[in-house]
């Protein structure tokens, strides 16, 4: 009998025990749906105070929004937040799916308006912080974008110097514990720029100024590209190349007025347009620029017909990818840059000099002033500052000038072009009275690391009720588990407590 038990109870945790729990163990510790450690979850939130009416008339950072969360990937999160004497989340972190699965997101962005009294940033950013922390994800990115046209303006100055303050102090500290970085834009000059940029130096996320409404569709491109660094093409004199690698491509294209119809000429002939129904293509018409989507794109030379030329883009998916290792944001002037870039085709990088030799490989600066900057990579050892690395060529980068660079690579051939652009802002240290390192202006030149005392009141990590929920799991099973081991051997568990008691009465008559 108690053999049977044996082998019952050595077939119940093989086969059912035991894989349960590592399958419930596998659940807890994967990103589901698809997602990976390279998914963002971002938080817009968006001033919707009455000064809007004058800084954005025609509210043009709704399309500028669509746009934002229409570029990212399938598995990223997005919400929306509004904020003017409060902040008021219209929708919290939601997945980002399929062709249509967005629509609630899109419609929260056209709830923003510009009816607000006042402009309350500690309560705007406070609430995107709690937003990412308590609805988001334990892995991947979280980002916070922060728009407004304004100052801390609550009607009373006591009360909005207090609260700046705990926004410069407990409140940064707090985003850059998490890791949560911020990416701020100013509407205008009249904005507290030296606020929103502190904010996204501190937290490590960039700061730019949009002088016009118009520049709000750039400004979001940029900061996607950064955030996602997405997969490109470059577009030269409106056309652009697409290649057998490529299966789906998002072309972003500038309009010069409402009244503009944009156009798309295919390596056919054939022109496609804002309105026609056609298969396979997504079209997305705005005041200042439109979005196409195609699924398997056909090759050859496109063209973009009736746009302005100014900073249109084409993001791509493919096999074949221009990578680079560039992550910084923020650089000390003077600071010497170490980017590697190099082509990966399915997921390896592309060594083979027969092929490497026959791409041409070069970089384009584009510096604070405007003025732009291109060299060459040689494969030979010989181009400058640039060598190469068993596939990978290594450049040495020393920005001299303090303010916003853009910096892209492009690997260039008869049969395909690729394209890869960064931004990042150098500042330059100043040593002041108190010998701190600050910035002008202010800047952080590495994150510091907060000190947790016990007792405090820091924050609690954010409660993830997915991992709750399948620890209560493990921890039920492991309970039915105890309770069929203790049936199972009960008739052996009697047998040596009954003997355990009579070798102590022993024991006892013995002593």
């Amino acid at each position: 009998m108690n053999t049977g038990n044996t082998k019952t109870t050595g077939f119940f945790f093989k086969f059912i025990f035991l894989p349960i729990i590592f399958a419930c163990i596998s659940l807890a510790a994967s990103p589901s749906y698809g997602e990976t450690k390279e998914n963002t979850d971002v938080m817009l939130v968006i001033d919707s105070s009455g000064s809007m009416k004058k800084t954005d008339p025609m509210t043009l950072r709704v399309p500028a929004a669509k746009l934002f969360i229409s570029l990212l990937s399938k598995g990223d999160r997005a919400g929306v937040i509004s904020f003017s004497g409060k902040a008021n989340a219209l929708i919290s972190l939601t997945r980002i799916g399929d062709e249509g699965e967005n629509e609630s997101l899109l419609k929260a962005v056209e709830q923003i308006n510009s009816r607000g009294l006042y402009t309350n940033l500690y309560d705007a950013l406070a609430k995107g912080l709690d937003s990412v922390l308590n609805d988001g994800r334990t892995y991947g990115k979280k980002t916070i974008i922060l728009m407004s046209d304004g100052r801390m303006d609550l009607g009373n100055t006591e009360k909005d110097a207090k609260l700046l303050d705990r926004l410069k102090g407990e409140l940064i500290e707090e985003l850059k514990k998490n890791d949560v970085k911020v990416f701020t834009i100013a509407f205008t000059k009249a904005s507290d720029t030296e606020l929103l940029s502190e904010i996204a130096r501190k937290t490590g996320g960039l700061y730019s100024l949009a002088e016009n409404s118009g520049e709000l569709r750039l400004v979001f491109s940029n900061i996607f590209e950064i955030i996602k660094t997405p997969d490109m093409v470059p577009v030269e004199k409106n056309r652009f190349t697409i290649d057998s690698s490529i299966k789906e491509i998002t072309v972003v294209a500038s309009k010069e007025s409402p009244e503009t119809k944009i156009f798309l000429k295919a390596p056919d002939g054939k022109e496609y347009s804002y309105g026609k129904k056609l298969e396979g293509i997504n079209w997305f018409a705005s005041h200042n620029f439109d979005m196409i989507t195609i699924k398997k794109p056909m090759e050859g030379i496109w063209k973009i017909l009736f746009s302005t030329d100014k900073d249109n883009k084409v993001y791509i998916i493919t096999d074949l990818s221009l990578k680079t290792d560039f992550e910084t944001l923020q650089v000390p002037i003077g600071e010497s840059i170490k980017v590697r870039i190099w082509l990966e085709g399915s997921g390896r990088v592309l060594k083979e000099n027969d092929i490497l030799e026959k791409i041409e490989f070069s970089v384009e600066v584009v510096m604070p002033d405007k003025t732009i900057v291109r060299s060459m990579l040689f494969d030979d050892g010989t181009g400058g500052d640039w060598q190469k690395e068993d596939g990978i060529f290594v450049m040495d980068f020393k920005p001299k000038e303090s303010g916003r660079y853009k910096i892209s690579f492009f690997a260039r051939a008869e049969t395909f072009k690729r394209e890869k652009s960064h931004f990042f802002n150098v500042f330059k240290p100043v040593i002041n009275k108190a010998d701190s390192i600050t910035s002008e202006p202010v800047e952080d030149t590495e994150k510091e690391k907060p000190v947790e005392e016990k007792g405090s009141n820091s924050k609690k990590e954010p409660v993830s009720w997915f991992r709750l929920i399948i620890k209560f799991v493990i921890l039920n099973i492991l309970l039915i588990g105890i309770l069929y081991l203790t049936y199972t051997f009960r008739e052996r568990i009697s047998d040596t407590v009954k003997s355990l008691l009579k070798n102590k009465k022993g024991n006892g008559h013995l002593s």
